[in-house]
């Protein structure tokens, strides 16, 4: 792979009158991983700021671009989310399947080893962004690449490639797997585990003796979204442990944080008389049933006894909250309707609600 490098330099070093700026920022990742790779004084990398919850890595071809990117980056004050270091001579030091996006910063020049690369270290339905102009020789290299057909961004100088979703990896959208119940993967990817991808906190959880601080554990486009308790582990004296709950929605293949929403009335408090019964007896049964990923939707109950939300996976934007679903307990999706279990006294029933008219 030692050409990745030496093409990469050739590429950089072609003479261009065209501004460093990035593509349009509505075709960015909004949160996750980036790499930008031969950023003159880290104009790119900085540029692409603007995009909350990212984390921007510049490699450059040698030194001399090396400090001058980190006295870019030192100058803004942005030193953490933005980070430089050498492009090796063989590889892209990332695990696979780990980043959103990769920027190149001049012309179309790769060959189909660096492309091959390039797609290795892009997590499914990443970007490669390319600046330059599409030919007919970039195209096929693309396709023998494994990526996605090339398109020219409009009215910009930049080429954006897909990684497409790979057929072997499912997805998991309730809590058994589908709204069918039956808690088995279509996946043929999975394995024993090889290595860490990532390791995100809480680290400790609270008692053993209480219930789990994390629950309701779904995942869709590469975004995991789950219920977690991020209070204190542990207190002096006899006080009983406090709560701090949070929707979360995270990158599945990096770990990023991308957003999270407070929820006020939720945890043992809200369904049991002490903390210390951990007996399935006491825990609502149907409580990991209240999250539901499907394409970049997520659907949840913000509160042990408010109605379902519809929320923006890529933002954690609440987009609307369903009239009549109060104290819902389980939800399941399934042909844009949403099927709900709701109690209503000392009964349940079941009803249905059109996405997005929110008609019951």
């Amino acid at each position: 792979m030692r050409r990745f490098q030496a093409l990469l330099a050739a590429c950089l070093t072609l003479p261009t009158v065209v501004q460093a700026q990035p593509p349009s920022v509505g075709e960015l990742p909004i949160g996750g991983i980036s790499v930008v790779i031969g950023d003159d004084d880290a104009e790119i990398s900085l540029s692409l700021l603007k995009q909350p919850r990212l984390v921007v890595q510049s490699l450059c071809r040698d030194e001399e671009q090396l400090n001058n990117t980190r006295r870019a980056i030192r100058a803004a004050g942005v030193y953490g989310r933005v980070s430089a270091a050498l492009l090796p001579s063989d590889h892209l030091p990332y695990a696979d399947n780990l980043l959103n996006a990769v920027f190149v910063a001049n012309r179309e020049l790769l060959d189909k080893t660096s492309l091959s690369e390039i797609n290795r270290v892009l997590a499914p339905l990443g970007t490669l962004y390319v600046r330059g102009t599409i030919t007919n020789r970039f195209e096929g290299l693309v396709q023998e690449a494994g990526l996605d057909m090339a398109r020219q961004q409009p009215d910009t100088n930049w080429i954006q490639v897909a990684k497409p979703w790979p057929a072997d990896i499912d997805q998991w959208s309730h809590h058994l797997h589908g709204a069918d119940g039956n808690p088995v993967a279509n996946d043929r990817r999975v394995g024993p585990p090889k290595h860490y991808q990532w390791i995100g906190g809480p680290i400790w959880a609270q008692s053993h003796e209480s219930d789990s601080n994390l629950r309701c554990l779904v995942t869709a486009r590469g975004r995991i979204y789950y219920i977690v308790n991020e209070a204190p582990t542990s207190l002096a004296g006899p006080q009983s442990p406090p709560d701090k709950w949070f929707l979360t929605g995270r990158d599945a293949f990096n770990g990023v944080e991308l957003w999270k929403i407070p929820i006020e009335r939720w945890g043992w408090r809200e369904w049991k008389p002490s903390w210390f019964t951990p007996r399935p007896g006491v825990i609502p049964l149907n409580l990991d049933k209240r999250v539901v990923a499907v394409g970049d939707e997520v659907y949840a109950t913000l509160g042990y006894h408010a109605g379902v939300s519809k929320i923006d996976g890529r933002t954690g934007e609440v987009l609307q909250t369903y009239e009549g679903t109060e104290d819902t307990s389980e939800i399941l999706y399934l042909d844009t309707r949403l099927y709900l279990t709701v109690l209503r006294g000392d009964r349940a029933a079941v009803i249905a609600v059109d996405t997005e008219s929110g008609q019951t």
